[in-house]
């Protein structure tokens, strides 16, 4: 990875698979989003950029890659990653690949209870529950097993817009009734293809 392909990234903003921190945060929040982009597909984390793209970076290079040794501790198993730092115009940036994980699920320690599984959803990053946790270790085999048929690449479509969508709208967009979304939604969920964040009527489903 050059520095021109980091441009772009950064043109791009931060999205499923790329995250931007001006500075590495606290361990524990740093774990979390290694270990969601392992459960994922994989990402990308470029130290030293502000949230909206602005280079700002990195003077000490060596504290990034010692916060990440220490994130890198509190997660069971150990994912890969990549690290290196790239300079141009004398502005440094710290890059982090995160491999897509073959170990899943990469579980976090936590401090104030058991370890939780994380995955991305968009730009953001989710905990699990037990059962969805349980799922993420054949999420891979799954995938391979399940073709799409053309409604369901249509409901993927639309759960993949900005924000993702609640199944009412799935159900009013395709003029179908709510249950028959629900059973068709939740075979991607099972499959890892999409993640449902919050609860109740609410709920929304995000492209993983």
């Amino acid at each position: 990875m050059d520095w021109k392909v980091i441009e772009g990234l950064i043109a791009t903003g931060e999205g499923s698979e790329v995250e931007f921190k001006v500075r590495p945060p606290g361990h524990f929040k740093l774990a979390r989003l290694i270990s969601a982009f392992a459960n994922t597909r994989g990402g990308t984390i470029i130290f030293g950029v502000e949230d909206d793209g602005t280079l700002f970076g990195v003077e000490a290079p060596h504290e990034v890659e010692l916060a990440l040794q220490r994130a890198l501790e509190l997660i069971q198993p150990p994912p890969c990653l990549r690290v290196r730092t790239l300079e141009a115009n004398g502005v440094r940036v710290v890059i982090c690949e995160v491999t897509r994980g073959r170990d899943k699920p990469y579980r976090v320690e936590s401090p104030q209870g058991p370890a939780r599984t994380y995955v991305r959803a968009g730009s953001a990053v989710h905990p699990l529950s037990g059962r969805e946790a349980r799922l993420v270790a054949d999420e891979d085999l799954l995938r391979g097993r399940m073709e799409l048929d053309e409604l369901h690449t249509a409901l993927l479509k639309e759960i993949a817009s900005p924000g993702g969508v609640t199944l009412e709208q799935l159900a009013h967009r395709h003029n179908l009734s709510q249950r028959r979304v629900a059973r068709m939604v939740s075979r991607l969920v099972h499959t890892g293809r999409v993640v449902r964040v919050g609860s109740g009527r609410g709920a929304r489903y995000v492209v993983r």
